[in-house]
C-alpha cells in the first residue's frame, strides 16, 4: 500500500488538494517504473520549484530519464 494512502491521502478531486503528497525524485542511479512508482520523477524537469533546489543541494546531478 502506498505511503501516501496509509496516511489518509484521498483525492476527492484529481490534481486537487491532498492531505499529503510525496515525490520521490531521485533515487541514485536507480530507475524505477511501475504503474505506483515512477523514479526518475517523470515530471521533474518540467518543474522549476524541483530544479532550482535540487541544483544547490547536488549541482553534478544527471537527470537519467529520457
Amino acid at each position: 500500500m502506498r505511503s501516501e494512502t496509509k496516511m489518509g491521502n484521498k483525492k476527492l478531486v484529481a490534481k486537487g488538494p491532498r492531505l499529503i503528497d510525496m515525490d520521490i525524485l531521485l533515487y541514485g542511479p536507480e530507475t524505477i517504473d511501475t504503474p505506483d512508482l515512477q523514479v526518475p520523477h517523470p515530471r521533474m524537469h518540467l518543474r522549476r520549484f524541483v530544479l532550482v533546489p535540487l541544483a544547490e543541494i547536488a549541482p553534478d546531478v544527471v537527470h537519467t530519464r529520457s
